[in-house]
């Protein structure tokens, strides 16, 4: 006989219901729009901060009408960043109000109108591959290069507004500043362990500004795997110099 979990799964193929689980980062798109949920109530010194914010910029706007200014259906002025339109009666509220994130549960859908998109709150791991870079030397050699990078998603609403695919999107990001951290390099920095783990950090560094308040993905850390010398094989195809592949030499091996 089938059970309660058995219909609910039957019914969010269907997109008529959805299961947000408690290892999930989840929220509600409604008409093509990432809904905030609002919290039930604020206490202590966040809803004194909260509601001295509101009142100062409610002021600002509404002038001697006050709040009953924005029930004028024609009066939207821009909000500040940190604010939003509440959605009844249309006052400005602090985004310290609401939440972005689902709670666990289950949620009904209107098919074709919501739907719920997911992330895992646990920490992922990410190898963004091998790269190649010439040292700063006057008989410059090829470094092989590769990395391991330990993330976790924090805000859900920028990683479905800024990244179409966000693991593709980091590793190529991570590609790029891993590169730009290994250029201008001496073959005998490679050769130590204290130049890989301050490369390491350089590039956590670096990711960071690029990926923690742009896309709400926190870089927890960064691993530098490999890094040592390579004979690389170009081949020419349809007129451009392509590396065939990359043949390491294991006289120097970098420690992990």
């Amino acid at each position: 006989m089938p059970t309660a979990e058995d219909l609910l799964n039957f019914l969010d193929n269907f997109k008529f219901a959805g299961i947000v689980y408690e290892d999930q980062l989840a929220g509600l798109i409604h008409a093509g729009r990432y809904t905030e949920r609002p919290f039930k109530q604020l206490k202590g010194d966040l809803k004194d901060k909260v509601e001295a914010a509101e009142k100062e910029l409610i002021e600002k706007l509404g002038g001697e009408m006050g709040r009953f200014a924005f029930l004028n259906p024609f009066y939207r002025p821009e909000l500040p960043e940190d604010f939003r339109y509440d959605g009844l009666f249309r006052t400005p509220k602090h985004k310290d109000r609401f939440d972005e994130h689902l709670s666990p549960g289950v949620y009904f859908l209107m098919p074709f109108v919501d739907h719920l998109y997911k992330a895992t709150k646990n920490v992922q791991s990410l190898n963004v591959g091998n790269i190649t870079v010439l040292t700063s030397d006057q008989d410059s050699k090829t470094m092989l290069v590769s990395c391991n990078i330990r993330y976790d998603i924090l805000r859900l609403k920028k990683l479905y507004l800024k990244v179409d695919n966000y693991e593709k999107d980091l590793c190529e990001q991570s590609v790029s500043v891993l590169n730009n951290c290994c250029r201008g390099k001496t073959f005998e920095q490679w050769k130590t362990p204290e130049f890989i783990k301050q490369l390491a950090d350089e590039v956590k560094v670096e990711l960071r500004k690029d990926v923690t308040e742009p896309w709400g993905i926190r870089i927890q850390e960064v691993y530098i795997t490999h890094g040592v010398p390579c004979e690389v094989k170009l081949a020419t195809h349809d007129g451009q110099t392509l590396p065939l592949s990359a043949t390491v030499s294991y006289d120097h091996v970098s420690p992990r």
